[in-house]
């Protein structure tokens, strides 16, 4: 068993089933749908890629939007990809390198756990056709073994900033608990 499968078990260990995350998901989900029925017409078909899909939350709640979705997941972590594939039936791939450009590409907290943030998001930029859409939280610590980087809008203003995007918009997400730790949330939607 990897280290990433590790840190999959201990989360699933610490949230609920699938079933009531689906039932009672965060904002930070309803903000992904809710800038894609924004950006995207009705029954308009649009590739979504999730990098880190984890158990697979993001790719089903996108099911539930009146877009057409083909939806694609990538996790580093074997058991994570295969509770995504029991619980959506989609097969996600275990490295960012074999995936297809996809029009919109999400990345919800996982660039905090990379120990080079920048050119993983430069990699799912260069995968990315019109949307790229990045979630980190705002963390109060240090780094540990779990995190790697700690964000503030500035280095999110520049992460951005280096991948000469069309646009991009930067929204602070209210407080959420995990663990029983309040955290927020930086969310940035990026237009190529």
């Amino acid at each position: 068993m990897t280290y990433h499968d590790d840190l999959f078990l201990k989360d699933l260990k610490d949230i609920p089933s699938f079933q009531e995350r689906i039932k009672k998901h965060d904002y930070r989900y309803d903000f992904v749908l809710d800038v894609m029925k924004q950006t995207f017409i009705k029954d308009e078909k649009v590739s979504l890629l999730d990098f880190g899909s984890s158990d697979g939350l993001m790719l089903e709640l996108a099911k539930s939007t009146s877009i057409r979705m083909q939806l694609r997941g990538v996790d580093i972590s074997r058991l994570a990809r295969e509770a995504c594939r029991k619980n959506t039936g989609i097969v996600a791939l275990d490295n960012l390198d074999k995936c297809e450009e996809a029009d919109v590409v999400t990345v919800m907290q996982v660039l905090e756990h990379l120990k080079n943030p920048e050119d993983y998001l430069k990699k799912l930029y260069d995968k990315t056709k019109r949307l790229l859409i990045i979630m980190v939280p705002i963390e109060h610590t240090i780094p540990d073994l779990d995190h790697h980087g700690i964000f503030n809008y500035y280095s999110v203003f520049d992460l951005c900033s280096s991948l000469k995007p069309k646009d991009f918009h930067i929204y602070m997400l209210n407080k959420w608990e995990k663990r029983g730790n309040p955290l927020n949330i930086f969310a940035a939607v990026i237009f190529k």
